[in-house]
């Protein structure tokens, strides 16, 4: 059921993550859109695939304005490039800018749990959907495709529960 997004980003970039920490778990998403940006121009090229480029890159920014208008909040913090991996530790959310095709991590921001109320998955046949709720309201929504989140998703409740 997909590749193991935690190995892969720990063979490339275990240096980013601070040696107190320990890596439970790691999702590969992308800003709402992005996913099916990919899916559709895979392989097409020409104008199907200039077109799906433009629909993504509207999605995309789209998606950086609904941060934007959210003022001085934690989702405002959101590194701005998509894809993302976000890496849950036993500390933190970190989130780093990717890049689809390959395993370097750019720019990156990281949330103490505390500062995450929720996350809230809507699995979908194809391309799921990951909302990451922060506790001053505000909120982030990517696409996360066909991958384990399910064990993400637990060891976030139980990290929160042990708070």
């Amino acid at each position: 059921m997909g590749p193991d997004f935690k190995k892969a980003f720990l063979k490339k970039n275990s240096d980013r993550i601070p040696s107190d920490e320990e890596v439970r778990q790691v999702v590969f998403g992308e800003a709402k859109g992005g996913a099916w940006r990919r899916g559709i121009a895979a392989g097409t090229g020409g104008l199907v695939g200039a077109v799906a480029d433009q629909v993504g890159s509207k999605k995309h920014d789209k998606m950086r304005a609904e941060i934007e208008s959210q003022g001085d909040s934690d989702a405002a913090a959101w590194p701005a490039a998509s894809p993302y991996w976000v890496v849950l530790t036993d500390k933190h959310m970190r989130v780093f800018e990717g890049q689809v095709g390959s395993k370097k991590v750019g720019k990156s921001t990281y949330y103490s749990l505390d500062r995450i109320a929720d996350l809230d998955f809507d699995k979908k046949m194809l391309i799921s959907k990951l909302g990451v709720v922060f506790t001053d309201g505000s909120r982030i929504d990517l696409d996360v495709g066909k991958q384990k989140i399910k064990p993400f998703l637990e060891d976030f409740a139980n990290l929160r529960s042990g708070m």
